[in-house]
């Protein structure tokens, strides 16, 4: 690369990482946004090179694009969580989410994940009628409640619970693609569960789709009156505008785990170029005791694990 061109490639990488700050919807900008690792990886190596051949101006543009990345990626804060049962003993259950990737769907490895993790609920996303059947028939007696809705697409669901539930409805929209997963546990302090697939962003028509249907699910729990939760894969990751979006109509808070930042759960076989799109989010008195990302279960997403109290 000419001095010129490397030059040219610095600032326009600083300006791309600052751009892509910019609180706005469009479509193309919100690709842009969601690599800021891969920014940060890059702004590193063009200061290596210009460390190296004494350009001062890559070294410079190239440390701005470092921090304007870093402050994104970066959670500054020990890795902690609040206490909003102090004098009170809580509920307790472990939950465990997982897109199982419909077309490559490997079911062994799939029951031995959630063997190992022994989750108290689980939830599957991108499930066909042959995952459903095979997935309850092995938890049928471990995991008594449920709701399911396969689907021959990449939008079907399911939940199992070992906890009773109240209640559990499949909510759609027009065309019963983008279903999501609304139930409530049962008990003296109810917990509600919304889990959830919108639509990937690969069209501008997908976007805003997918930004309708996570502002409409998010508005419509944060009227809960009681503890709730709301997880899948959001196919958005926290640095598009929409992430912020759904903890503010949702009233909802993310894990705020700084170590967390720092992998991907799709396409993470090689971290550095994954997405972190998958999410566990909380409301109202519920709070994280624990939190992690699963092991590989041959999907092109890796599952969450969240120990929740409220």
């Amino acid at each position: 690369m000419t001095s010129r061109l490397l030059r040219y490639a610095a600032i326009a990488l600083a300006a791309l990482s600052l751009i892509v700050y910019l609180p706005i919807h469009l479509y193309l900008l919100s690709l842009l946004q969601n690599l800021r690792w891969q920014y940060l990886v890059v702004a590193i190596l063009f200061i290596i090179v210009g460390l190296v051949r004494r350009q001062w101006v890559v070294t410079g543009a190239s440390v701005v694009a470092l921090l304007l990345n870093a402050f994104a990626v970066i959670n500054f804060l020990p890795l902690s969580f609040n206490d909003m049962h102090e004098g009170v003993e809580p509920h307790r259950a472990t939950f465990y989410v997982a897109n199982i990737h419909r077309a490559s769907a490997d079911v062994d490895r799939i029951i031995e994940s959630i063997t190992a993790a022994d989750p108290d609920v689980f939830a599957l996303l991108e499930t066909d009628a042959r995952v459903v059947a095979a997935i309850e028939a092995h938890f049928e007696a471990a995991y008594p409640y449920g709701i399911s809705y396969p689907n021959e697409s990449n939008f079907g669901l399911m939940m199992r619970s070992r906890l009773p539930l109240q209640s559990a409805e499949i909510v759609t929209v027009s065309d019963g693609s983008n279903a999501a997963i609304d139930a409530t546990l049962e008990g003296d302090r109810l917990l509600r569960c919304l889990f959830v697939h919108p639509y990937p962003p690969v069209s501008r028509a997908a976007y805003n789709a997918r930004n309708r249907r996570l502002r409409g699910l998010a508005t419509e729990l944060s009227q809960t009156p009681h503890a709730y939760l709301m997880a899948g894969d959001f196919n958005a990751s926290p640095y598009e505008p929409i992430y912020a979006e759904v903890l503010e109509y949702g009233r909802l808070r993310d894990h705020e785990s700084g170590d967390l930042k720092w992998r991907s759960t799709w396409k993470s076989r090689i971290p550095l170029f994954g997405l972190e799109l998958d999410h566990l989010l909380l409301g109202g008195q519920a709070d994280y005791e624990r939190y992690r990302i699963g092991d590989d279960i041959g999907s092109d997403h890796y599952p969450l694990i969240a120990d929740v109290a409220w």
